[in-house]
């Protein structure tokens, strides 16, 4: 359902774009919305058991200075069994908002670069598990609460005077929280009965990523 509501965003888009005015003029619009089409490309030629969707919304607040909100949501399972006989179930849901500013300079007609700083919160669910020879092994779940600081830098390009692409370069400092417990099937005996043996899961991490400019986003102004 949400490739089918997908594939119409980008369709009424690319309509409006071939019917729109070919200009750049200087209009101010106070409202952009956009999504990275990562989403798109990964639902043509990607697995289907991977899904990722991000979307920002920008208000214009002058014509060189908005703000940011965004919401990124990524869902992944996994079941498969190796050669070794191992049998992995995975599910992985993360769920990310982002605030920021954004401060943008005019390059050409066409061309803007801006830069400006986002803070995201962020949410996190793993559950694993996993089998040998059809003999329980382990069975873990996490939950991961964090939050980070990502001053970012980016270019963007104008295709017409509604329709822009751009991308981005950021830097993330942060910190994670993990939540969960993990359980351990143990024969420790040898005569086959199985023990459960379980261990919380409680840690907390820094962390400083750097992310390229990668994904490409599609903004509609209005």
């Amino acid at each position: 359902m949400m490739k089918e509501l997908l594939y119409y965003a980008v369709f009424l888009l690319l309509t409006t774009s071939a019917y729109a005015q070919d200009t750049t003029s200087a209009t101010f619009y106070k409202h952009d919305v956009g999504f990275n089409t990562s989403f798109v490309l990964n639902s043509l030629f990607g697995t289907e058991n991977s899904s990722s969707f991000d979307l920002m919304f920008k208000q214009q607040i002058s014509p060189s200075r908005a703000n940011r909100l965004g919401i990124s949501l990524d869902y992944y399972t996994m079941n498969g069994t190796t050669v070794s006989g191992m049998q992995l179930d995975e599910i992985r849901f993360n769920l990310a908002l982002t605030l920021g500013k954004e401060w943008q300079q005019t390059l050409s007609t066409r061309w803007r670069w801006y830069g400006g700083g986002d803070v995201v919160p962020r949410f996190r669910v793993v559950s694993q598990y996993v089998e040998h020879n059809n003999i329980p092994s382990q069975n873990t779940d996490t939950h991961v609460f964090g939050v980070s600081a990502r001053p970012f830098l980016g270019i963007r390009f104008q295709i017409n005077e509604r329709l822009y692409v751009s991308t981005e370069a950021s830097l993330s400092l942060g910190f994670n929280l993990h939540r969960g417990k993990n359980i351990d099937y143990l024969d420790e005996n040898g005569d086959g009965r199985i023990e459960e043996i379980e261990n919380e899961v409680n840690s907390f991490e820094t962390f400083i990523r750097v992310t390229p400019a990668s994904g490409i986003y599609f903004f509609y102004s209005f």
